[in-house]
């Protein structure tokens, strides 16, 4: 780094030194528990180096992206029932699936990083195997919806068949060579995409037009 100016820091989360341009230091909020630093948008900003910042980071798309559906819901009905739980639950077991794939996809990336995603530290057997279980997670979950949520039969048929597709994406995926399973993980990681929209589009059709 000659001739930029570096600045040496301990990183609070793992507690190495590390040495950076300082308008490149990053910092993100966190909070100690005790174990391990976790994310936490109320905790204090401390400067982290840049592979615990890609691991912090992984953390708050994980863990947030189940929270929008309860958040709407609150905003709409003033209170949280269990249907909005149910959603909450169905957008909780789907994103595993979904950034395994992608994780897959982009394994050696991870790897380079430093970045300690499930095909890196588990190998990619085992996240077939996870992308299968959470799969197969959504059609019960999905069906909870219909019971518990006043929805027709319309939803339910759509829901069954996107997950049956997931499910069967998955098994495939399971099955395949290594040399196929990234393109596999592609198909899977677009598809998973397209679940939740349609899924989330049939909850709409079927509640608004009351199939």
């Amino acid at each position: 780094m000659t001739g930029v100016a570096t600045l040496i820091f301990r990183c609070a989360a793992c507690g190495m030194a590390a040495q950076a341009n300082p308008q490149l230091v990053m910092s993100i909020p966190a909070r100690w528990d005790g174990a391990e630093y976790l994310p936490d948008p109320n905790g204090p900003r401390e400067p982290i180096c840049e592979r615990c910042a890609r691991q912090l980071k992984a953390r708050f798309e994980r863990e947030g992206l189940a929270i929008p559906p309860l958040v709407g819901w609150a905003a709409v009905a003033g209170s949280l029932d269990l249907s909005a739980w149910l959603l909450f639950a169905i957008v909780f077991f789907w994103t595993p699936a979904h950034f395994w794939a992608l994780a897959l996809l982009i394994r050696d990336d991870y790897a380079r990083a430093g970045v300690p995603m499930l095909p890196v530290v588990r190998g990619e057997e085992a996240t077939t195997w996870g992308i299968f279980t959470y799969a197969l997670s959504l059609i019960p979950l999905s069906m909870l919806l219909f019971l518990g949520g006043g929805l027709s039969l319309v939803y339910l048929g759509v829901a069954i068949a996107l997950g049956l597709i997931f499910v069967g994406m998955s098994v495939r995926l399971i099955r395949a060579a290594a040399a196929r399973r990234r393109a596999l993980a592609r198909g899977i990681y677009l598809y998973s995409l397209l679940y939740l929209a349609l899924l989330f589009v049939a909850i709409m059709v079927d509640s608004s037009l009351k199939l």
